[in-house]
């Protein structure tokens, strides 16, 4: 008896954990809750991706906790659309929670802000503390950085005080864990739908809508001067990395304008910048995350008003924007 006690016990435990490993990745169809997310949509689109060993990695990367293995394999990612106009983005993730498997549909703005959240799995009745305010004020409007900050520094654990009276730390932690993963993952395995989407929602913002939108991809390598090489000045390293570049066309009457997207490191703050160029000068720049403080925003457009030539460039924000100028120049010689 106790042998056959031992073998059930066994084989309940591979059930469980096969169940475990399916459940991670057959996700329940959200196309019914993604109008609870954004109810202002009329439509979406969709797109599969495939999360490999290498995106795998590269989410791996961002998080201060491990990814199981079983979230490999291909999953969608949701782009609601009112009248055809992007308007953000939704996907589904799971997470262990403490009993079971928690689904989660996610909506995000396009600099990666949560814009809300519904729970497709939860067998949980503690679920119903995280569901609204107070908790949902501190992850709502929030993006990858803002949430990890409410982490401790290992991330296996919450900081201490944050939360609200009345809410479930266990239930806290899980949809922490999930919006980070959630953020990590659909900017990893959807880079040129994540980029393109932005692109758009910015250029309407910046041109007006109906500006048509159009990737270069692929010749920014070509016709970057070297200077968008990384640089050192005072220790300080200046580069460019991750950048794509989109042509923007306002209309039959109007000027085809440029705008650029990358990454760069100025001392502590890693930045996400959108360049605009349009009639032979940079015009506009933005932070997609929001500037991270007020005296670095007035650089960056004092650095465009100004348009030094490279010899003249004293500051690591006048030597980037001079590279940048140089390359959408190079770009719209075309």
């Amino acid at each position: 008896m106790k042998k056959l006690a031992l073998l059930l016990v066994i084989i309940q435990g591979l059930l469980a954990g096969t169940a475990s490993a399916q459940a991670y990745c057959a996700l329940r169809d959200p196309v019914s809750r993604i109008y609870d997310v954004f109810p202002d949509a009329n439509a979406f689109r969709s797109y599969v991706g495939t999360i490999d060993e290498v995106t795998r990695e590269e989410i791996a990367e961002r998080l201060p906790f491990t990814l199981h293995f079983n979230e490999l394999g291909r999953h969608t990612l949701y782009t609601p659309t009112l009248n055809g106009v992007p308007v953000g983005f939704a996907h589904v993730r799971s997470e262990r929670g403490n009993w079971g498997l928690i689904e989660v549909l996610w909506g995000f703005d396009f600099e990666m802000r949560v814009t809300g959240y519904v729970f497709q799995r939860c067998r949980s009745r503690l679920r119903k503390t995280v569901e609204g305010e107070p908790f949902a004020s501190l992850i709502i409007g929030k993006n990858f950085n803002e949430i990890r900050a409410l982490l401790s520094k290992d991330g296996n654990s919450l900081r201490e005080g944050i939360l609200p009276p009345h809410v479930d730390p266990g239930m806290a932690m899980a949809l922490i864990r999930c919006a980070l993963k959630t953020i990590a993952a659909t900017e990893a395995a959807w880079k040129d739908e994540v980029n393109f989407c932005m692109a758009q929602s910015r250029a309407f913002s910046w041109l007006g809508p109906g500006v048509r939108v159009t990737s270069l991809q692929g010749k920014i390598s070509r016709k970057a001067p070297q200077e968008i090489n990384p640089i050192v000045i005072a220790e300080n390293r200046v580069n460019l990395t991750n950048t794509v570049v989109f042509r923007l066309r306002p209309g039959d009457k109007g000027v085809d304008a440029l705008m650029l997207r990358s990454d760069t490191h100025l001392g502590d703050y890693p930045l996400t910048l959108w360049w605009l160029f349009e009639g032979g000068r940079l015009t506009k720049v933005a932070c997609q995350t929001g500037w991270p403080r007020e005296d670095l925003k007035s650089s960056f457009y004092t650095a465009i008003d100004q348009q030094r030539a490279w010899d003249e460039c004293s500051t690591p924000v006048e030597l980037l924007t001079s590279a940048v100028y140089n390359c959408m120049h190079g770009l719209s010689s075309e």
